[in-house]
């Protein structure tokens, strides 16, 4: 749906978003170009789907493996905001695309290999919007930086985040809680 009043009023898209059941969908919009925005659908078929003209119409662009994992769980992509074309795709590992989303690769160096430089589960990216070099991943074992678009990271091992999967308590007066 869009909305060009503020919420008041909705419009249904339907130009090009696949049929049938739809689940979660990523959507971001291109800042160096509005009118572009792209959609994570999941659906039978997940894709990624672009529009340049506002929404009213898509067409799918991708369906590689970074875009179909896990789409229920991995719905996050941002647009590079200097680059309409550069997309990023954080998931289970980080892919890029510098196409419009046709096609995407892993941006890591592989002589680090992946798993070595991030760790896996990627939910979150910020990408400075005066200095694109400059990235942020959040993954479930904390939060990386890289100054070079995202070939290479820095774990930032003084942030003492990550994700748990479990949280308990014992009954100790006064109880701690453990992750």
């Amino acid at each position: 749906y869009k909305t060009t009043d503020g919420g008041k009023t909705w419009k249904r898209l339907t130009k090009g978003i696949p049929k049938g059941e739809l689940g979660r969908i990523a959507i971001d919009i291109a800042p160096s170009r509005p009118g572009t925005v792209y959609a994570l659908i999941e659906s039978k078929e997940t894709a990624l789907y672009r529009s340049d003209d506002m929404g009213e119409s898509w067409r799918k662009m991708g369906t590689s493996l970074g875009i179909k994992s896990r789409p229920f769980y991995f719905a996050n992509i941002k647009v590079d905001p200097k680059n309409h074309n550069r997309i990023y795709n954080p998931s289970l590992f980080l892919s890029v695309s510098d196409d419009g989303g046709k096609t995407f690769t892993s941006p890591i160096s592989l002589e680090t290999g992946f798993f070595m430089s991030i760790h896996p589960d990627l939910h979150a990216i910020w990408i400075d919007p005066n200095n694109p070099n400059y990235v942020l991943i959040g993954t479930d074992g904390g939060v990386y930086v890289s100054y070079n678009r995202a070939h290479n990271f820095k774990f930032l091992s003084n942030l003492p985040v990550s994700q748990f999967y479990h949280v308990s308590y014992d009954f100790q007066i006064p109880y701690w809680v453990y992750g």
